[in-house]
Order: C-alpha cells, then structure tokens, then sequence
C-alpha cells in the first residue's frame, strides 16, 4: 500500500465520522422538540380538564353559600357547624386552587403556544373563586350573629359554673397537697403551690370577664338579672376565699420549707459536730508518744480549732435563723427550739472536748519536750560518767595532765548544773500546774537527779582517785629515789673489790663505813614513806594493796641491805686484817732481806777491834732479831687467829707465813752461825770494838734516820713512821744493851784508874751523845713524818672533797629541764632529796677537811715557833700555803656548788612553770581541739534535729565558759611568766598566741554556727510552714476538686454550702500564709544562706495561694452552674410536669361538630370548651413570663457552660 493511499483512507474516515455525528444531534434536537410540544399539549389538556372539574365545583358550592336557612333560629347550633365545615372545606381546598391557578400561570409564564386560552380561563375561574368566597363569608357573618343573641345568657351560665367548679377544685387540690417530708419535696411542693397562685392569677381576668359581662347582663335589663347579682356575689365570695385558702396553705408550706432548711442546717451541723467528735473520739488517747508526733497532734487540733471557729458564723446564722423561725410563730416552734437546743449542747461539748483536748496536748507538748529535755540531760550525763566512771587513774601516766582534765572535766559537770535545775524547774512547775503525767514527770527528775547524783559522785570520787594517784605517784616517786639509793648501796655492797694494798682497803672501808651511815640515814626516810604509805592505805587508797606491797618491798629491800652491809664489812675488815698481816709480813721480809747481808756476812774481822767490833754488832744484831721474835710470834698469832676464821685468803697467808717462818729460821741459822765465828774472834778485839760498833750503829742509824725523806705518799709515810718507830725501838734496846755494857766496861776501866780512862770516858761520853742525837733526830724524824702523814692525808681528804664536788657539780650543773610536767617534777624532787641529802653531808666533810688544814698550819705554826733555827726545818713543813690554797679552793669550788644548785633549784622552779604553762596551754588547745572537732557541718533536717542539734549547742557554750576561764587564766599566767622569766618570753608568748588563736577560731566558729543553726532554725521552721500550708492546700485542693454527687437544687445548696465552708477555712488560714510569707521574704531580705530556696518556696506558695483561690472560684461558678442548671432542671420538670397536664387539654380530640367526627356535640359543648381553650390560653399567657425566664436561664446555662468548660481547659492546661 502506498503512502497517498494511507492518507487518503484517514480523511475519509474523519469525514464520515463528522457527518454521523451531525445528524445525530440533529435526530436528537428534533426527538427533543418533539417530545417538548407534546409535553406542551399534555400540559394544556391537564389545564383544562383541572379548570373545569374546578368550575364544577364552585358552582355546587355556591348552592350552599346562597342558602338562606340561617333566618331560622333553630337548630343555630348545628347550621353553625356546618357553617365551620363549610369554610373548613373551602379553607381546604384553597391549596388546591392555588396550585391551579399556580400551574396555569407557570403555562404562561414560560411562553406557552396556548398562553392567551390558558390566561382567559385563569381569569373566568378566578371571578368563580372570589364570588364563592364572598358568599360563603357573608352567610357566617350572618349566622354568627344570630347564635351570639341565643348564647349569651347562656355563656354566663355556663361560665360561672365553670369556674365554681375550677374553685372546688383548687381548693380541693391545695387542700389535698400534705406537708412535705424534705426539703426537695418542699421546694417541688412550693413551686407547685406558687404555680397554683400563677393559675389562680391567670384566672383572675376570667373572674373579672365573667363578672363585667354578668354587670352587662344586669344594666341591660336581663330578666334573669337577680340570679346573676347572686350567682356574682357567691362567685366574689369564693374567689376571696380561695385567695386566703392559698395564702394560709403557702404560710404552711413556707414553713415547712423553713423547717427543712433548718433540720438541713442542724443536721449538716451535726454532721460537722459528729465528724469532729468521732475525730475526737479515736484520737482522744493519742497524745503523742514523741515531740514531733505531739506537734503534728496539736497541728491537727488547731486545724480543728480554726475549722470550729469558722463555724461560729454558721452557728450564729443557724441560731438567728431558727430564733427568728420561732419568733415568727412557727407551727413546731418547740421542735426546732429543742433542735436548736441539742446542735448547740452538742457544739458546746465539742468546744469544751477541743478546750480539754487542747490543754492535754499542750500538756503532752510540755511533757514531750521536757521528756526531750530529760533524755538529752541523761545522755549527757551518761556520757559523762563514762569518762567519770573509767580507771584512767590506775595509769600512772601523764596523771598531772589527766588531773588538770579531771578540773575540767568538773567545770563541765559545774557549768551544766543549770541545765539540771532548769529541767527540775520545769518539772516543778509541770506538777503544781496538775500534769496528768506529774508521777512519770517526778520519776524521770528524780531519775535524772539520781543520774546527775551519781555522776557528781563518781566524778568527785575520779578526782579523790586522781589525787590519791597522783599522791601515790610521787611517794612511789620518792621510794623509786630511795631504791635508786639502794640499787647504788646493793652494786656498792655486792662488789667484789677488796683491795689491793692496805690503803685502798681503808679507802674502800671508809666508803663501806660512809654507805652504812647512809644506811642509818635513809632508814628514818624509808620509815617515813611506809609511814605514807600507810596513810594512804588508812585513807582508802583505791590502790591498797598496790601500796601495801611497795611498802613491803621498800621495807624488805631495805632490810636485805643489813646483811650486804655487815658481809661486805666483814669482807673488807677481813681485806684489812689480810693487808695488816700482808703489810707485817712485808715489813718482816725487808727488815730480814736488809738483815740476810749482815747474819751471812763473810766479814769476821782483819783484827781485834774489827772482830770486838763484828762481834758486837753481831751481838746486837741478835739482839735485834731477839727484839723481833715477838712481832714475828705477833704475826704469826694474827696468821693463825686469820687461819682458824677460815679467811678467804687462808693459802695465801699460810704460804707466806711458811715462806716467812723458812727465812726467820734461816736467818736466826746464819746469825748464831756468824755469832760463833765472831766469838772465836773476840778474843782480839773486844774493847774499842764494842765502843766502835755503837759508834758504827748510832751512825748507821742516824744516816738511816737522816735519809729517806718524808715520803711521798701516804702509805709511805705510814711506812717510814713504822721503820723510824722500829728504829726508836732499836736505840731503846741499844741503850739498855749496848751502851750499859759499854758503861760497865767504862766503869770497870774507870774503876782501875786506868791511863786510858779520860779517853774511853770520852770515848763513852761521844757514844751517849751520838745516842742522844740519834735520839733527837728520830724524834724530829717522827713529828715530820707524823706532820707528813696528816699533811698528805688532808690532802688526800682534799683531793676526795674536790673529786665528790666535782661529782656533785657535774649533777647540780645538769641542763636537762625535763621533757615534760612530771619529768621536770621528777628532776626536781630529785635533785631536791640530791641537795637535802649532798648540802649537809658536803658541808660537813668540808668542815672536817678545812678544820684538818687549820690544825696542820696551827701545827706548822707552833713547830717554826719551837725550832731554834728555822732554816732547819724540813721543806715539807712549809706547807701553809698549799694548805690554805686548798681550803680556798675547796671553799670556793663549795660555794660555786651551792651556786650552781640554787640556779639548777631555779632553772627547775621555771622549767616546772614553764612546762606547767606549755602543758595546761597543750592541753587547753587540746580541749579547744576537742571542741573544735564537736562543730561539725551537720545543721539538722528539719525542726526536730535543728532544735536538738540547738539545745546541743546551747550546752556546748556553756561547755565553753569552763574553756574561756582556762584561757583567760592561762594567759594572765603567761604574762606573769614572761615578766618573771624573760629568757624563756618568746617560748611563752608562742605558746600563749597558740593558745588564743585556737580560742578565737574556736569561738568565731562557735558564734558562726550559732548563727548557721538559728538560721537553719528559721529554714526548717519556715520549710515546716510551708510544707504544712503546702499540704494543706494539696488536702483542700482535693476536698475542692472533689465532685460530690449533685443530683437535685438540695445537693447543689448543700455542695454550696460546703464549698462556703471551705471558703471560711481558706480564709482562716490566710494569716498563716501571710506570715510564712513576710518571714520567707525577711529571710530574703537579710540574705539568708537558702535565700534562692526560700524564694523559690514563696513563689510555690504564692502560686499555691493563688492556685487555691482561682479554683475555689472555678469551683463556685461551676458549683452556682450546677445549682442553676439543677433549679433549670427542677424548672424544666415542672414545666413538662405542667405541660403534661395541661397537654390532654390541648390534645383532646373532642374540639365539636366536625365531618366525619364520631362523637356529637352541642353548641353549648362547643362553646364550654371554647371558653376551657381561653381559659388555658390565658395561664400560657400568664406561664410566659415563666417560659421566657426558663429560655433566659437556659441560654445563661449555656453560655455559662461554655465559659467553665474554657476555665476547665486553661486549669487542667496550668496542671498538665
């Protein structure tokens, strides 16, 4: 297929299309036309055929309307309802020719092809309808008139006995309406009784009606005119009577209602009594079994208080109200006296239980806060008497500082006294004011007395025991420096040391003599503390049996001291014994190794003088060891008398008592041997010999004597004085001997007057006077070595004084003060006892040294003044010196003793004060420490805990008093101490500022939280105000938010009336609110340290406050709604109720002659319930004014409602 044939086809197509569908619309056009005339021509035939059955039937009702039969009085009544159908009839089918006439004019109207035939019939069947019409009004006109001149007596008639009959029946039915058994009952009953006037008033116009048109009746001349001047003068009569049957019925019913309303009031006001005294009732035992459960209580009861007082207007109005109800002359006028009577007894009784109850509660306030009061004081007197009543005194340790708190510790209990006497004064006057609780008031202060008794005495008994402790103390101090005297005796008596030589043995025997003296000494000390001690254990000392065993064991260690004593006695006197013999054995030797020379000398002479001579000596060397057998048989007795006491060095004494025995014999062997040999040589020699030997001794003895020295010790000296009274001994013996041998021989010679005899007498007279010097040479000998021996023996006494001195120095030069109070107190009784015990006894041992000085020099003194020549004096002698510069440095190293122990005595004395004021300042800053930690962060949770951590506080600075006074006293002892000790101002003052400053930190944090707990104080109180307001809104806003059940005007009153109530409870709780508020914002306004909180607690209240009032007032127009919409509802009920009865009236179908009516009617009929139609119209009438104030009330429900529910929307927006 090409392309221009594929077009070509399209264009077809399209042309075609358009053409089908041309004639299409044409077909319809024509088919619309078509169907249009003929629904014309139907239109025109239904016209015409509805104009002429429309002709036809005016024309057969004109028959009727020209009928002239009315002329004819009779039977007015029933040509009178045909003449109401008639119309009826024509009125009915006006619609019907409206419709007509309507249709006909639509035909022309819209162009119709027959519109000038159809206009000419509209207008021949509208001058038919109009003549109709006319005709059938005039002949109603017409027969009116006639039946109006028939009726009227008749009407009368019938009128005044209708409303006879309407008043028999009023009065019956307000006659029959009984007194009402409520006050809903009597509301209906009044509003029924006031609707009964409104229907008696609306009948008024009737009554006036009737009786113009019965004075009508009369003035026109009525032959029945008397009748209707005496049916008119019965029917005036009962309408009067009906007036005052209903005023004398409404009188009863008003009271009636009155009765209710007060038995409503009455009764809600026993209800209130009830509630309030079934409260009573359940809460009459519970007074409160704690503070805060008794404030709560009293809370309640002033709530109720408040809520009573509240109700005194109510009562005052119940009372007006039924005085006045009386006074009116009420028909149960006694009743509701009688009632009034009981609501007021029984409010009365109500007023009197919340009176009793008040004065319990208040007393069960007292008591609770004096129970409060009484465990608080126990508490702390229990706490007392557990530092009371502990053993701390039984540690011996820092008892000066335990004292010192014990003084404290009194001050507290002192300082605290008040608070005891203040509880006793409350319950004093608790019992006199006659509390209920006045035995448990009694028991509990006599309990706390006892408590507080007790405490006092086991706090005066602490500090007897302190005292006693510390007593104890310093006698076991004193008996600790006695046995620290008797260990020193005891490591004395039980040493071993016994000497070495003679003069320590003495030394140490002199000690043992000083340390047994000292013994004796100490022994009145000891008996003085057992006597002490013994005072103590008199005075009930809590440590008796402690004390008994120190005395004891004082008393045992002191006499196991006798025994050490007298063994180390015996010791050292047997040390002594043993160095005596030692010292004779040891002289005997160096007399026999000084003599072994000469007995076993090989020397026998070269002649007869030298044997005379050897002889001689030899014979007076035997006689010299003749001379010693009786100190050698001395010896020897002491070696056996040491032996038989079994002395301890018994060996060593018989070994050299044999060892000596050996060389005794040995040398009395050598010496007879050398004497026999001698003998064989006299024979030579005898005479110058003998003369020559005495020579020979004398000069050996002087040279003996001459030489040596003085020694150079004591025990030398000693030494030299026994060999120069040895050698005495030896010139004795020599001159008993020797030179009277030589005198006999010289005596013989002279006898023979022999020519030698001037020289051998002057030979003799030599040898006397070299004896004689000898002689004089060993007693100036012996007075030096004497002098010596004092002289170094002053000197060694001397030097001992100035080694003790030095000792004692050393111990009084001491610069330990003491660590501490009892350290230094211990220093010092020790060093006390030092001085009382070292000044006497030092002081006498330098008596007896300076007094041996003196004498020496008095000696040396008197010796210069004898020698004839000075010069000859031994330089030993010249000692004066020596000796006085030894006396003036034992004076001067004596009196800087006692210097150094009067300014240790001082620096002891200051040390003490000083440590005292450093240890009561320690311990006062530890009290203030103490203290300072009993201030703690804690101001309480609420009321309760504020007021008890108050009350704690309160005897925390009473605590403080006791505090202040130690500080004060401490610091003027401070000042006192730096001015006396200014070396030790600066320790002083530093402990002193220490002191204060803790004190004033102390009491800056003391009057802080002071501050801190009256301000927490006013917080909690204003929390507890708030809280309580705040939850009392909270019960208010549900008692408000409550929907009672409101289902009559009664309900909605009595709702009314309690939401009035709770106004007069809302008010009186606006002073509260008011002053929470004013003291909330004083806490404010001065800064108070919860100021944000306590504002932000304002503004809940104030919102609160608001939130309260702004419900209440939704509350009351929803509440006055309610009660409009119940009066609405109880108006609409009595409408409808009034409607019902009057309905049947209107509804009846019994309305009189009507075409196709089944029931048949007079005229009279007709007219009596025409007249009954006006009467009712005229109450509608009179029930307007009612009708149109129920639309108003009802619209003002209406609009009401819409506002509430708009309020309800905004406060259910504000709770959300």
């Amino acid at each position: 297929v090409s392309d221009a044939a594929e077009v070509n086809s399209a264009e077809h197509v399209r042309v075609s299309r358009h053409g089908v569908l041309e004639r299409w619309q044409a077909l319809q056009e024509v088919a619309k036309e078509r169907r249009a005339r003929l629904e014309a021509s139907r239109k025109l035939q239904v016209f015409k055929r509805d104009v002429k059955q429309e002709l036809v039937w005016i024309e057969d009702k004109m028959v009727f309307a020209t009928d002239d039969s009315y002329l004819d009085p009779t039977n007015l009544q029933s040509k009178q309802q045909k003449q109401s159908a008639f119309e009826a009839e024509i009125a009915a089918h006006v619609s019907d020719h409206d419709a007509l006439v309507n249709g006909g004019q639509d035909l022309v109207n819209t162009g119709h092809y027959a519109s000038h035939d159809i206009a000419k019939e509209l207008a021949d069947l509208d001058e038919a309808w109009q003549s109709l019409k006319e005709q059938a009004a005039e002949r109603g006109r017409k027969l009116e008139e006639a039946v109006q001149l028939a009726d009227a007596l008749r009407e009368f008639q019938n009128r005044i006995h209708d409303l006879m009959s309407w008043l028999r029946h009023c009065s019956e039915e307000i006659a029959s309406v009984e007194l009402a058994k409520n006050i809903t009952s009597a509301e209906a009953t009044l509003e029924t009784h006031q609707e009964q006037k409104g229907e008696i008033d609306a009948r008024q116009t009737v009554f006036e009606e009737v009786l113009s048109f019965g004075e009508k009746l009369v003035s026109s001349g009525h032959y029945a005119a008397d009748e209707v001047n005496q049916t008119m003068d019965l029917l005036q009569a009962e309408r009067e009577k009906i007036s005052q049957i209903w005023q004398e019925r409404k009188n009863e019913h008003t009271q009636c209602y009155e009765l209710h309303l007060f038995e409503r009031d009455a009764q809600a006001s026993d209800n209130w009594t009830n509630a309030r005294s079934a409260f009573l009732d359940n809460a009459e035992h519970d007074l409160g079994d704690s503070l805060d459960h008794a404030e709560a209580l009293m809370k309640k009861h002033e709530d109720i208080e408040t809520s009573l007082a509240a109700q005194e207007e109510k009562e005052k109005a119940l009372r007006d109200y039924a005085e006045r109800l009386v006074n009116s002359g009420h028909y149960d006028a006694d009743g509701i006296a009688q009632r009034l009577d009981l609501v007021l007894e029984q409010r009365s009784k109500l007023k009197e239980r919340c009176e009793k109850r008040h004065h319990l509660l208040e007393q069960s306030l007292q008591l609770q806060r004096f129970n409060r009061d009484v465990a608080e004081a126990e508490a702390w007197c229990i706490e007392k008497s557990q530092i009371a009543n502990d053993e701390s005194y039984r540690d011996p340790t820092n008892l000066q500082s335990k004292v010192q708190k014990q003084q404290t510790f009194e001050a507290e209990i002192l300082a605290n006294r008040s608070q005891i006497e203040s509880v006793s004064a409350t319950a004093l006057e608790l019992n006199q004011s006659g509390h209920y609780a006045a035995e448990h008031i009694a028991d509990s202060v006599e309990k706390l007395a006892e408590t507080y008794g007790t405490l006092c005495e086991g706090s005066k008994v602490k500090g007897q025991r302190l005292d006693e402790a510390l007593k104890q103390q310093q006698w076991l101090r004193a008996i600790d420096d006695v046995v620290a005297w008797m260990e020193t005796v005891e490591t004395a008596l039980a040493s071993e040391e016994q000497g070495k030589d003679l003069s320590s043995v003495n030394g140490l025997l002199k000690r043992h003599h000083l340390t047994e003296a000292s013994i004796t000494q100490y022994q009145e000390r000891v008996e003085n503390l057992a006597a002490e001690g013994q005072t103590l254990i008199d005075g009930g000392h809590f440590d008796s049996d402690g004390v008994a065993l120190s005395i004891e064991a004082l008393r045992t260690r002191y006499e196991g001291l006798t025994a050490p004593a007298e063994s180390r006695r015996e010791k050292l006197e047997a040390s002594q014994r043993l160095q005596l013999f030692l010292r004779d054995i040891g002289d005997i030797e160096l007399w026999l190794s000084e003599r072994e020379p000469r007995a076993f000398s090989d020397d026998y002479g070269t002649d007869l003088s030298s044997v005379q001579s050897l002889q001689k000596q030899h014979e007076a060397f035997l006689l010299e060891i003749t001379g010693h057998e009786t100190r050698i048989s001395g010896v020897g007795d002491v070696a056996q008398e040491l032996v038989d006491d079994h002395h301890y060095a018994t060996e060593e004494i018989i070994e050299r008592w044999d060892s000596l025995q050996q060389a005794w014999e040995k040398l009395k062997d050598a010496a007879e041997h050398r004497a026999d040999k001698l003998d064989q040589a006299l024979q030579s020699q005898r005479y110058y010999v003998d003369a020559a030997d005495a020579e020979t001794w004398a000069e050996l003895k002087r040279v003996f004597v001459a030489g040596g020295g003085l020694g150079k010790d004591e025990d030398a000296t000693e030494q030299l004085l026994k060999s120069a009274a040895s050698t005495e001994s030896d010139l004795d013996q020599f001159r008993q001997d020797t030179l009277s041998q030589l005198q006999v021989q010289v005596e013989a010679i002279v006898a023979r007057n022999h020519f030698d005899t001037e020289n051998v007498e002057q030979r003799q007279s030599q040898i006397v006077q070299q004896c004689d010097d000898l002689q004089l040479l060993l007693k100036t000998k012996h007075r030096d070595l004497t002098f010596a021996l004092q002289l170094h023996r002053f000197l060694r006494q001397a030097n001992t004084m100035e080694q003790w001195i030095s000792e004692k120095s050393t111990i009084a030069s001491s610069e330990d003060l003491g660590r501490d109070v009892e350290h230094v107190q211990h220093l010092r009784e020790h060093f006390d006892t030092f001085a009382q015990s070292m000044l006497p006894v030092g002081n006498d041992r330098l008596q007896d040294v300076i007094q041996a000085g003196k004498l020496l020099v008095s000696a040396e003194e008197n010796d210069k003044d004898s020698q004839a020549d000075p010069a000859s004096a031994h330089p030993v002698l010249d000692a004066a010196q020596q000796i006085v510069s030894t006396q003036d440095s034992l004076n001067d190293s004596w009196s800087q003793l006692q210097e150094t122990v009067s300014e240790r005595r001082a620096q002891l004395a200051a040390a003490e004060q000083i440590h005292i004021f450093a240890r009561d300042a320690s311990e006062a800053r530890a009290w203030i420490s103490e203290k300072d930690a009993q201030l703690t962060d804690d101001y309480g949770k609420d009321v309760g805990s504020a007021e008890n951590l108050q009350r704690q506080h309160e005897t925390f600075e009473r605590d403080l008093e006791a505090v202040q006074t130690r500080v004060e006293d401490l610091t003027g002892s401070a000042d006192r101490l730096a001015t006396q000790y200014p070396d030790y101002a600066g320790v002083i003052d530093e402990q002193q500022q220490a002191m204060v400053v803790s004190w004033e930190e102390l009491n800056s944090r003391t009057l802080e939280r002071r501050e801190r707990l009256s301000d927490s104080l006013e917080l909690y109180h204003f929390l507890s105000d708030v809280v309580s307001l705040m939850s009392w809104m909270e019960d208010m806003l549900h008692l408000l938010s409550t929907n009672e059940t409101i289902h009559d005007v009664a309900s909605a009153e009595a709702a009314l009336q309690l939401h009035d109530d709770h106004r007069r409870a809302i008010e009186a709780r606006e002073d509260n609110v008011v002053k929470a508020t004013e003291f909330g914002q004083g806490l404010v306004d001065r800064g108070h340290f919860a100021c944000e909180q306590v504002q932000d607690r304002l503004e809940n209240l104030h919102s609160a406050w608001e939130e309260i009032h702004q419900f209440w007032q939704e509350r009351k127009q929803s509440l006055d709604w309610a009660l409009e919409a119940q009066q609405f509802d109880r108006e609409a009920e009595r409408l409808e109720a009034w409607l019902t009865l009057h309905e049947s009236r209107v509804t009846d179908d019994d309305i009189g002659a009507m075409g196709g009516a089944t029931a048949s009617q007079s005229v009279g009929d007709v007219e009596t319930l025409l007249k009954q139609h006006g009467d009712l119209e005229k109450m509608l009438q009179v029930q307007e004014e009612r009708l149109h104030n129920f639309d108003e009330h009802a619209e003002r429900l209406v609009t009401g409602q819409e506002e509430t529910g708009d309020a309800d929307a905004e406060a259910e927006a504000r709770e959300a």
